[in-house]
């Protein structure tokens, strides 16, 4: 099993659903779509398996906590660059919560 492949069963296990997960050379940056639920993962020139870790657990935290209708829930008139950067430290703070109590136990 490739490198890729390893980290697109990472974020399936993670998440607790068949995701599907597509390797693009063209992203910029990880992405996940809540409405078809595709995880998009960037190939980068290094393999570097903290970064690919860290791109799958801050994709499969949206995966887990972001409703699908969110962009609904929010103003027009607001920039969706803003409500991005707002979902995105939300989605981190949760998933330290997560880890906060993964780690009692």
């Amino acid at each position: 099993m490739s490198f890729l492949e390893v980290k697109g069963s990472l974020a399936k296990l993670l998440a607790t659903e068949n995701l599907h997960v597509q390797h693009d050379g063209t992203a910029s940056t990880a992405s996940f779509n809540t409405a078809t639920r595709v995880l998009t993962l960037p190939i980068l020139a290094t393999e570097s398996a903290h970064v690919y870790d860290m791109f799958v657990g801050h994709e499969v935290g949206h995966a887990l906590y972001t409703p699908n209708d969110w962009r609904d829930q929010v103003d027009d008139t607001v920039p969706f660059d803003f409500v991005n950067v707002i979902e995105d430290a939300r989605i981190e703070k949760l998933i330290q919560r997560s880890e906060e109590h993964t780690s009692e136990l």
